[in-house]
């Protein structure tokens, strides 16, 4: 897939990740954030070997968020 400038949207995938790390120490109890943060980490593209781990602590954080908002 490729930007408006024809650039692989790939090449953005840090910046993403980035950004929403930051998004996320700000707004750590929204668990629909962090399941997309997860499926950033964990979506079967990414060749680093600690992405899936991470992809699971985020879904982690995102469960625990939906049980403390249920109350």
């Amino acid at each position: 897939m490729t930007d408006n400038h024809g650039d692989q949207a790939s090449s953005l995938r840090a910046k993403v990740q980035e950004l929403l790390g930051r998004v996320m120490s700000r707004q750590s109890t929204d668990a629909e954030i962090w399941r997309h943060y997860a499926l950033l980490y964990g979506d079967r593209q990414s060749t680093r070997p600690g992405d899936n781990e991470k992809a699971l602590h985020f879904l982690s954080k995102a469960h625990r968020c939906e049980v403390q908002a249920r109350g």
